[in-house]
């Protein structure tokens, strides 16, 4: 540096076509800093070593960089950008060096704007440090990519490209970015990890011919031959800078991206000396293009996509059961295991990004790699986190999942239950044309900010048909500066998260297909629009707090898992059927089968304590206590009692109740009444139903639900008191206790705290609630709304008396005729 005269270097991440993932010969900044990860720019002054990246990386960076060096924290408030530092930490007239075949013209005139004195050069100092151990770029060769796959043919991108040139009135269009260089003339290649492009230049000229810049020995004679029936010459890769200064001779107009084109591209349109050419900078037209995908790549991703989930459940079965069993891979090993279980897949190519694997600490790195010799195992203790994507000659997938293989804690159910909400909450918006994704952003991280949580990368980004994983130009992210709307036929991510530094990490994310939706009544004249997951891999459910969701986030899971087991159930074998069946069952039904304590023992508990005289807690020991007995004595009959799993009484009156949730469409239970068992208390509930003494059911509450036991309703009094009045005016003492509870569904009066009954009652909604028997008088049972009465017992609660979050309401009640009467089922019958 002091030989040159330089007083600082720039080095960032990027090659010359500002390509995110670099091969291992544009790795400058990782060979100065030994930091990693993919985004970050190195400042080398006389004095000191600086690194700005990203929160996406603070502490991967804080692990990697050498002694010596110091992390800027880049977006964190008072952190300074680059050009602010240098302005501020470097003496007047201090010159700051850069190599202009990797600083965009963007970043050349940040600097400037802000001061900075730029020596710019053809020379890379790193490369001279490096020398003969540079690496080479891989021999990797050029492929066509079918138009059964790209949708169109190259004539047909390139006279779209035309069209927008004509209306900028420029004469040639420079595009650099190798993945729009790939995408317009339908190649790809080997040349990047974990990308299919090949490097290469284009240049569209207002002709319609493309001069292509490449590696001639990539480009075999039958690539060349495809290329040039469509007007594309194949030129040396290096000449691109000598055929933009013959074409500057020529006064031609140039179109060039100031955030991808470098400044050696542009120096070269004014290298012959005298005025200035004439550049057009704005935003590529091939970027825009690309990120709306056709028909054809639309059903490629999608088709990429089931492949890819039916890999990656096969893996997930797998490592399941070899956790299971007591083994404990490294999180290294997981990655080469989850790349070789979709290398099996037809038309893998390789993975889209290096795969993060992380277990417990290691999942509060967002981006982090596990090295062969420094892994963490995957295990029954910690939480692990699993983000990794393939590339596939149709398709590009992503996706992430938190998982815990043995007992989660608490924290990491109530983080993973707000991040699931996010995503969630996002997945299901519905949002009008011209939206952009800042707008949205908040959407996916109000239920962590409600816990004061938040996380530090973007929501969602774009991703390429067989391309990029990460594209643009359209994000989900809380930087407002990107003003592009969201579109149908872009695919984005969707990706919250949280990262609990040195405890573990959470993401769940799906790429989705932008949609139209149709069938709205628009007033106006723009569409809207909303998002459909092509990611079809099961959401973990023993990480949910379940009485946190809302009746419409369940409903989502529901129909998101059910739609994954159609998807993905044919494409797997018998072995791992059994784990996807498992994995996406109803939330209703996986919860009520996780665990005995779940559903039995701590639900029964949980009625003694809710229908009893008011104990606020008991201890554990007695809770299980109480609940062991009950499960005893639910087996034991006694010859005066009706157990409804051996013999049902006779069903003489058929009762409905509408039941609406929140003000939604009413759905309806209909129950069966045992009144030759029973008579009054059956009379006093049809009664009710009827309205005929005056008091009926209609427009009470449902006001309380023990989740895994029973379903209280029938409070006719003031919202929010429990107070009943009965049919016949007064309440009424318990008929008897002849009606066991050991089916699902049975119907019983609550107790008031003398012991007497009045109007409000409880449907029980487990087989097994033997400990309600003595207690409570049982007078019929549902024989038609099971689904219902699951869906009810799901509802979210408040508070110490588990009322419920949203309004629920009896619409309607009332007898059914005769004619009308339902044909009654084996009451163990689901």
């Amino acid at each position: 540096m002091a030989d040159r005269g330089i007083d600082a270097l720039l080095v960032p991440s990027r090659d010359p076509h500002n390509t995110e993932m670099v091969p291992p010969r544009f790795a400058r900044r990782e060979f100065v800093s030994c930091f990693s990860g993919s985004a970050g720019t190195a400042v080398v002054t006389k004095e000191e070593a600086l690194l700005w990246t990203d929160g996406r990386y603070f502490l991967q960076a804080e692990r990697e960089l050498p002694d010596g060096w110091t992390l800027m924290r880049d977006g964190d408030m008072g952190s300074p950008t680059i050009p602010q530092w240098l302005v501020e930490h470097l003496p007047d007239g201090a010159v700051v060096s850069a190599d202009s075949r990797v600083i965009s013209l963007t970043e050349h005139d940040r600097l400037k704007q802000a001061g900075v004195t730029l020596k710019l050069a053809n020379e890379n100092i790193v490369d001279t440090i490096w020398g003969e151990q540079r690496p080479h770029l891989p021999p990797s060769a050029a492929r066509i990519h079918p138009v059964v796959i790209a949708g169109a043919s190259i004539q047909e991108k390139v006279d779209a490209i035309c069209q927008d040139m004509e209306r900028a009135n420029v004469d040639a269009f420079v595009c650099s970015m190798l993945d729009e260089v790939c995408w317009l003339v339908n190649i790809r290649g080997l040349d990047v990890p974990c990308v299919p492009v090949v490097y290469a230049y284009a240049i569209v000229h207002k002709s319609g011919d493309v001069s292509l810049f490449i590696d001639e020995d990539k480009v075999s004679d039958q690539v060349r031959t495809v290329l040039e029936s469509s007007r594309v010459s194949v030129l040396p890769y290096d000449d691109i800078f000598t055929a933009i200064a013959e074409l500057a001779k020529r006064e031609s107009r140039f179109w060039m991206d100031p955030s991808t084109c470098t400044y050696a591209l542009y120096d070269a349109t004014q290298s012959i000396g005298g005025a200035e050419v004439d550049v057009i900078f704005d935003q590529s037209p091939v970027l825009r293009r690309k990120s709306i995908k056709n028909t054809a790549e639309l059903q490629g991703m999608r088709d990429a996509h089931l492949r890819d989930g039916a890999a990656l459940c096969a893996f997930l079965d797998h490592l399941e059961k070899i956790i299971e069993s007591g083994e404990e891979p490294t999180e290294f090993q997981v990655g080469e295991m989850v790349r070789a279980f979709r290398a099996r897949q037809e038309g893998f190519i390789d993975t889209s990004f290096d795969t993060i694997a992380g277990s417990g600490p290691n999942g509060a790195i967002i981006h982090y790699r596990a090295e062969r010799d420094q892994s963490r195992t995957v295990n029954l203790r910690d939480l692990f986190l699993l983000d990794s994507g393939g590339q596939y000659v149709d398709g590009t997938t992503d996706v992430t999942r938190t998982m815990h293989f043995g007992k989660p804690s608490d924290r990491e159910r109530d983080c993973f239950t707000r991040v699931l909400q996010g995503h969630i909450a996002l997945s299901s918006t519905i949002f009008p044309e011209g939206t952009t994704g800042f707008q949205l952003d908040p959407f996916a991280r109000q239920w962590l900010w409600r816990a004061g949580l938040d996380y530090r990368h973007g929501t969602g980004h774009g991703v390429g048909a067989s391309l990029n994983v990460h594209e643009g130009p359209q994000s989900i992210s809380p930087r407002t500066g990107n003003m592009t709307p969201l579109m149908a036929g872009m695919i984005v991510s969707n990706e919250p998260g949280f990262y609990e530094e040195g405890a573990f990490g959470i993401r769940i994310e799906n790429l989705c297909e932008i949609e139209m939706i149709e069938n709205l009544d628009v007033t106006g004249k723009r569409g809207f629009l909303g998002f459909k997951p092509i990611t079809l891999v099961p959401i973990q459910q023993k990480m949910i707090r379940l009485e946190s969701l809302s009746l419409q986030e369940r409903e989502w899971m529901d129909a998101y898992h059910e739609r994954v087991w159609s998807s993905i159930s044919p494409l797997i074998a018998d072995e791992a059927k059994d784990w996807l069946w498992k994995h996406t069952r109803p939330l209703a039904e996986n919860f009520s089968v996780e665990s005995g304590m779940t559903r039995r023992a701590f639900g029964i508990t949980a009625l003694s304590l809710m229908l009893s005289s008011g104990l606020s807690a008991l201890p554990t020991s007695n809770l299980r206590a109480l609940a062991s007995e009950s499960l005893e004595r639910s087996t034991e009959t006694s010859l005066d009692k009706f157990s409804l799993r051996a013999s049902e009484p006779r069903i003489t009156q058929q009762c409905f109740l509408d039941i609406s949730i929140a003000g939604m469409s009413p759905e309806r239970l209909v129950v069966g009444l045992y009144g030759e068992v029973v008579p009054k208390t059956t009379q006093n509930f049809v009664s009710l139903c009827e309205g005929s003494t005056g008091v009926s059911y209609r427009g009470s509450q449902v006001y309380r639900v023990v989740h895994g036991l029973t379903i209280q309703a029938g409070n006719i009094g003031p919202d929010g008191t429990e107070d009943g009045q009965s049919s016949f005016g007064l309440p009424f003492e318990r008929e008897n206790f002849k009606i066991m509870h050991d089916v699902e569904g049975v119907i019983s009066m609550v107790n008031r705290k003398d012991g007497l009954n009045d109007s409000r009652f409880f449907f029980t909604t487990v087989s097994d609630s033997g400990y309600l028997d003595d207690k409570y008088c049982a007078f019929g049972r549902i024989i038609w709304g099971r689904d219902f009465l699951h869906k009810l017992d799901l509802l979210p609660v408040i508070g110490p008396k588990n009322r419920p979050r949203d309004d629920v309401r009896i619409v309607n009640c009332g007898i059914l005729s005769s004619e009308e009467m339902l044909r009654t089922l084996d009451p163990t019958a689901c």
